[in-house]
């Protein structure tokens, strides 16, 4: 599977990690997004303070449910 076009739009506490965490982020998102059948044209959650880290944990949980094995 390939991601054609990822945007990220990142809180601007973490402007000085900021290339570090989105290749976190898309990394997260992209083994999630090949367990399941579809992708979300958009996820939306707001930083709250959070690092890189867990945004890209929050990301990943933000994807619906379903696909394969019924996960």
């Amino acid at each position: 599977m390939r991601i054609h076009r990822l945007t990220l739009t990142l809180p601007a506490r973490l402007k000085d990690t900021a290339h570090h965490d989105a290749r976190r982020i898309a990394e997260a998102l992209a083994q999630e997004l090949h367990a399941r059948d579809s992708a979300p044209d958009k996820i939306q959650i707001s930083g709250q303070g959070q690092t890189g880290a867990v945004l890209a944990q929050r990301v990943a949980l933000a994807l619906p449910k379903g696909g394969h094995n019924g996960r």
